[in-house]
């Protein structure tokens, strides 16, 4: 049996410009996931690989902290698990929500989005869905 936690007190900073912001993979498709990340992690810190092209990752924001505004080139889908926060798509001008524990949210392909919290930290799961196959739709769950 394989079993990969991934509570905040586990998670790796982020590199780039993110504030307070942590992570830890849970699942990648192993074709995604480079043989140096395999080499450089203890096995029991890899994540599930599988052939599929898909990733999980879990997220951790501390309070005061910030994902930096970024866009991707596949959808991922943002799932809140505890804490608020708040979520901007669409760059500067972009639209502005409040988002919590039992939120999901889809970030479209190659539109800037960005997580921050205030006064309450934010945990995550984002779930990338690497294949052009992938679903299109650009609304966002509520």
């Amino acid at each position: 049996m394989l079993i990969r936690r991934f509570t905040p007190e586990l998670h790796r900073q982020i590199p780039g410009q993110n504030v307070g912001m942590f992570g830890r993979a849970i699942l990648r498709d192993e074709h995604h996931f480079p043989d140096s990340e395999r080499s450089n992690q203890p096995t029991n810190d890899l994540p599930l690989l599988v052939e599929k092209p898909l990733g999980i990752v879990s997220l951790y924001i501390e309070a005061g902290g910030h994902m930096q505004e970024h866009s991707a080139d596949h959808p991922i889908l943002f799932i809140v698990i505890s804490g608020r926060g708040k979520l901007r798509l669409g760059g500067p001008e972009g639209e502005t929500e409040a988002i919590s524990a039992g939120d999901a949210v889809l970030w479209p392909p190659h539109l800037d989005h960005m997580v921050w919290t205030e006064d309450e930290a934010i945990q995550g799961i984002a779930i990338e869905m690497l294949a052009e196959e992938a679903p299109g739709n650009t609304t966002p769950v509520r």
